[in-house]
């Protein structure tokens, strides 16, 4: 699970703020540094793995903080690169081990927009694939 874990890490903090051009820095759900919770933008993602040659869906959320002024920039850029970064026909994310790969597809809806019902200035992108593993 450590190598699945590890390759899904590395797909989600490959994207750029296109404020500052810095990668998004990107924590597994329920995992993000307590010194790091009010860190914006930054990822969550899910991890898991399905049977050999099984798709589990999974989701990671790009969260923003912005201004009062409503400015929606950084999630909708980020949600562009992920069109970008996941075709229609998906992406192969090769295990660091290589003893397995990924493959990465859109999941349907792909990406839905929500506000944060705690927090009107927190604004995210959920991205939704699905994860097919051939792990050996």
């Amino acid at each position: 699970m450590k190598e699945v874990n590890d390759v899904l890490s590395k797909l989600w903090s490959s994207f750029i703020n296109p404020l500052d051009k810095e990668a998004i820095p990107a924590w597994e759900v329920g995992y993000v540094p307590k010194d790091k919770q009010n860190v914006f933008p930054r990822f969550t993602y899910m991890v898991g793995v399905a049977g050999f040659a099984k798709g589990t869906i999974l989701t990671s959320t790009i969260w923003d903080r912005r201004s009062p002024a409503g400015y929606f920039g950084i999630v909708d850029d980020v949600a562009n690169q992920a069109l970008e970064k996941i075709p229609e026909s998906g992406i192969l994310l090769t295990l660091d081990n290589g003893k397995g790969v990924l493959w990465v597809q859109r999941s349907n809806p792909f990406i839905i927009p929500l506000d944060d019902p705690e927090d009107n200035l927190v604004t995210r992108r959920i991205i939704n694939i699905v994860v097919n593993s051939y792990v050996s």
